[in-house]
């Protein structure tokens, strides 16, 4: 690679955007429409060939999920932030994510897979 021409990870992030779904509320019910609509969003991203990459830590810490609270002037709770940009190689479906088998996860009382 030519140190005077970007590879293509450094284009895809230049285009990466990053969005902060939110909710009205921060309760259970509130939580549940947060999915449905990530759901939606992840849904469009994939058919539109977009890359996603769903960034739950910055909610689950207190001070950072008030701070997002802050910048979104109190419009909404968040409830995930979200990177979304052009894979790395847009002709190709982008990897699955690494899974434990069932196997490895589960056993019964006695030990037993």
């Amino acid at each position: 690679m030519s140190p005077n021409r970007p590879g293509i990870a450094d284009v895809a992030d230049r285009h990466a955007r990053y969005a902060v779904l939110f909710a009205d509320g921060d309760d259970a019910r509130s939580w549940l429409t947060a999915g449905e609509a990530l759901s939606a969003v992840l849904l469009t991203a994939t058919t539109d060939r977009l890359a996603t990459s769903p960034m739950s830590d910055i909610v689950e810490v207190p001070a950072t999920r008030h701070l997002l609270y802050d910048l979104l002037g109190h419009i909404g709770h968040p409830t995930l932030a979200l990177r979304i940009g052009i894979p790395a190689d847009p002709t190709q479906p982008a990897p699955g994510a690494p899974r434990r088998s069932g196997a490895a996860l589960i056993t019964t009382a006695d030990n037993e897979v």
